[in-house]
């Protein structure tokens, strides 16, 4: 029941932020100011890989929310795991990539992990 709980949080987490990235370029302006990069230089272009990922995170919500109700106990623990993984990943690239963001800069990525990471030892 926690783990279900944990990946449709996780799902709809990652479904409505994707759908941010997708659409709009406010998100991805702010993204960019954080990170130290001055978002006036970005054209239409540039700002297609913030909505290329938002198709991923949106696909990988979508995948969380189907597991959740539609498959078995195992195949949740096995997508959790993956999220896990590709949460804490990002994480990483992030401090590698921006060393001088701030905690708040992975926030989101890392209460997803920790929440999943939690679910899954307790279910």
């Amino acid at each position: 029941m926690i783990l279900e709980a944990a990946l449709y949080y996780n799902g709809i987490l990652m479904i409505i932020f994707g759908f941010i990235l997708l659409l709009t370029t406010t998100v991805a302006n702010k993204m960019l100011q954080r990170a130290g990069i001055n978002s006036k230089d970005y054209t239409e272009r540039n700002y297609m890989i913030y909505r290329i990922s938002g198709i991923w995170v949106i696909t990988a919500g979508v995948v969380c929310t189907y597991v959740t109700y539609y498959l078995e106990l195992k195949y949740q623990k096995l997508v959790c795991i993956l999220m896990i993984i590709a949460h804490i990943t990002e994480i990483i690239v992030k401090k590698i990539g921006i060393p001088e963001s701030g905690a708040s800069f992975f926030f989101a990525n890392g209460h997803l992990a920790l929440i999943l990471l939690t679910s899954l030892i307790f279910s």
